[in-house]
């Protein structure tokens, strides 16, 4: 392993822990707002109780608390409201006003008392007071010297008494048979309750004024002008008034005390399988309202879970983030992705409130989720992070038993998309996959719930937009991290697999033999990678590339060769220069070509550091008296391969080039031979670095039997029933 990879596991193995504890803080931190938990310093959360409600648990009081009853308490408000009087107020101007329309009149009739009674002066006054008088009654009114020695002390004092008094213009319509009037008594303004039926209006005035002026000997001539003329001057000066009512209302609900109640400690306040009642709700709050302080349990508990939920994580996908110097970057990305996913859990509360009907899991991203894990790290530590994320915001938000099972069911269902998908495109089609899968659940959802119909509509339609933006949202992002982080992706790796891009036409017209030979390492690499159950596309990416370095010098390799061997002409020392090389440029031109570490690794790892024996032998035949040929000279300069991918690779790539030599192959020689090459790299020590077991690599033994089995069809001659006997008798 070179030293920069390294430095990376080593930077990995000190980072990872650092950004495990970064992403716990700011998961902690999120969890102070979070509405399950109540809120900012964790209050407890009674927020899944609503009126109307069947309640899903018991709520004991946690200690004795005094509230109000407000429902009792409004009550008794509105009745103290509803007996205040309605109060009415009588202007004190307009007493004044018809008081000094009173006195003009008295007054023109002093200045035309010259005139005495004609027949002008009586069209005069009409027209100028409007009040119509006969000669009788102009008589009586103009007998005297003065206005004070005729009838106007009378009326002005009746056109008073009635006006202080209050003249309404017609019968106030009020529920009650009483009123609250505000007017001037004895020079104050003072406030009396009066009964509708001793409430003055024109119509009452008449008879009002014959009843004060009784026993007075007054004639009934006399007596039916001073009823038109006071009635005449006497102006409506009550009105309705809404502010004096308003504050007497509120002054008489102020002084309503307000009704209490008691909940003692441990008193059970809410059983489980009952409807919640709003006077259960009033006690609801008063417990949550009596909370004082910062709820260290809730603390503590909150913690716990979490620590406990990244410690799962920690054990049970760290076998996944492979290989070893992309642990930190697999870490930061799940870290990332669970914290993107936390968030949006939070949000999707503060954005829906707490009598949202809907699902809070249709604004979750759970196959986005999903599906960037699947494509970057592999659908087992998708499986697992989408049951994580899920279970880990059960104590922090408010989601019910059929939000976890939409979160699930969609996460497996973007990692089917991704395990189906080859291409780009696939992915567009598989989000219509997961668009359908949305609909199912919401009518699977919503026939267990007994939802009404209108529901279906509003939630289909939410779950196909979450289906919909989960897929941009990857097609979108996914390139962007296979870009940051070079990751050999299946999209990634399926583009790269591509054999007419200029390198690989430059390689089948400079080196037709190499290309040949990386056709058929890919052919079998694939195949045995398949067997074991590994990244079959890396392996095949990674032989098409392996010898990539041998463009530069193509007619140094055998393959190649159509006739004159350049090595004969070559010192051993020089040739093994020449072999060797190979892989170096190679390495160099797949950074070049920007291709994933992976595949990097694979062109550096396919002969890792084996020694090139026929050179070395040369070289010991030929070896002098005072020369000393040490093997490390004649080995390639890499390392034995990390992944089984790579190591797969070096297998196909030895077996592949050494079976070209055997002559009447047979499938028993086939299996003789390419098990004991096996054998070599293990004895080598090639196979110290990766973590291929003997099953495997018995599995692989199968696989390139089989391929290499039919290339050599032609000239295999299979062993009768017989030797085959004989060969398993000698096996077992």
């Amino acid at each position: 392993m070179n030293v920069k990879k390294q430095d990376s596991i080593h930077l990995s193995h000190r980072a990872a822990p650092i950004a495990t504890a970064v992403a716990f803080l700011i998961a902690a931190v999120l969890s102070l707002f979070s509405p399950q938990m109540g809120g900012f310093l964790f209050r407890e959360n009674y927020s899944r109780f609503s009126a109307g409600q069947i309640a899903d648990r018991d709520l004991v009081a946690p200690k004795a608390v005094e509230y109000v009853k407000s429902t009792e308490t409004t009550r008794k408000i509105e009745e103290a409201r509803a007996q205040v009087l309605p109060v009415y107020a009588a202007q004190e101007k307009a007493i004044l006003e018809s008081l000094h329309s009173l006195e003009q009149f008295f007054d023109y009739l002093n200045e035309k008392r010259a005139l005495g009674n004609s027949p002008s002066l009586l069209a005069e006054i009409e027209s100028r007071f409007s009040v119509r008088l006969d000669q009788r009654e102009l008589e009586l009114l103009l007998q005297g010297n003065t206005k004070s020695s005729s009838l106007f002390p009378l009326i002005e004092e009746l056109v008073t008494d009635f006006m202080e008094h209050g003249v309404f213009e017609s019968l106030p319509q009020v529920s009650g048979d009483s009123i609250m009037l505000q007017r001037w008594e004895h020079g104050e303004k003072g406030k009396s309750v009066l009964s509708i039926g001793d409430l003055i209006i024109p119509s009452r005035i008449p008879d009002a004024v014959r009843s004060s002026l009784a026993g007075t000997g007054i004639d009934e001539k006399t007596l039916d002008l001073i009823e038109r003329l006071t009635l005449h001057f006497i102006t409506p000066n009550v009105r309705f008034d809404s502010v004096l009512t308003e504050e007497a209302k509120a002054k008489a609900a102020a002084g309503v005390a307000p009704v209490t109640g008691e909940i003692e400690e441990g008193e059970r306040v809410i059983r489980k399988g009952f409807i919640v009642t709003e006077n259960d709700m009033e006690k609801i709050q008063a417990i949550s309202q009596a909370q004082t302080g910062i709820q260290y349990g809730m603390i503590i508990a909150t913690f716990l879970y979490l620590a406990l939920m990244f410690f799962l994580g920690f054990i049970l996908l760290s076998p996944y983030l492979q290989p070893r110097w992309r642990t930190f970057q697999f870490l930061m990305l799940m870290l990332i992705t669970w914290l993107f996913f936390f968030a949006s859990a939070a949000l999707s509360f503060f954005l829906t409130g707490e009598d949202w009907t809907m699902l809070r899991a249709f604004f979750l991203p759970s196959a986005l989720v999903s599906m960037l894990i699947t494509s970057m790290i592999g659908e087992k530590a998708a499986f697992l992070l989408i049951f994580l994320s899920a279970f880990s915001i059960v104590p922090f938000v408010p989601i019910g038993k059929m939000d976890l099972i939409f979160i699930i069911v969609s996460g497996l269902t973007g990692i089917h998309v991704i395990r189906k998908s080859e291409r780009r495109i696939d992915l567009v089609r598989g989000g219509a996959l997961i668009s359908c899968i949305h609909l199912l659940m919401v009518l699977v959802i919503g026939l267990l719930s007994k939802k009404p119909v209108s529901w279906f509509a509003s939630a289909a339609g939410l779950a196909i937009i979450n289906a919909l933006a989960c897929t941009v949202l990857n097609l979108t992002i996914l390139p962007v991290i296979e870009h940051f982080l070079n990751a050999p992706t299946v999209f990634r790796l399926i583009e790269l697999s591509d054999m007419n891009t200029p390198l690989f036409k430059r390689m089948i017209m400079a080196a037709p033999g190499t290309y040949s030979h990386s056709v058929s390492v890919a052919n079998m690499a694939e195949s045995a990678c398949r067997a074991i159950g590994v990244n079959h596309l890396l392996a095949r990416v990674g032989a098409y590339y392996h010898d990539i370095g041998k463009i530069e010098q193509p007619e140094y390799f055998i393959e190649n060769q159509t006739g004159n061997n350049k090595h004969d002409e070559l010192k051993p020392s020089l040739s093994v220069a020449v072999i060797k090389s190979h892989v170096k440029i190679g390495i160099e031109k797949a950074k070049e070509l920007k291709l994933p570490p992976e595949v990097v690794d694979i062109v550096g790892q396919h002969h890792g550091n084996g020694l090139i024996e026929y050179f070395y032998t040369e070289a010991l035949k030929n070896e002098e008296e005072n020369q000393k040929i040490s093997p490390e000279e004649y080995s390639y300069n890499g390392s034995p391969p990390v992944s089984r991918e790579a190591a797969v690779v070096m297998l196909a790539d030895t077996i592949e080039a050494a079976t070209r030599t055997l002559k009447k192959p047979t499938v028993a020689k086939l299996e003789k031979f390419i098990w004991s090459k096996i054998m070599d790299k293990v004895i080598n020590r090639q196979m110290i670095n990766c973590d291929l077991t003997f099953r495997d690599m018995e599995k692989i033994k199968q696989s390139f039997v089989q391929i290499l089995a039919g290339h050599f069809h032609s000239r295999i001659e299979y062993p009768k029933a017989e030797e085959g006997k004989r060969k398993t008798h000698e096996q077992s």
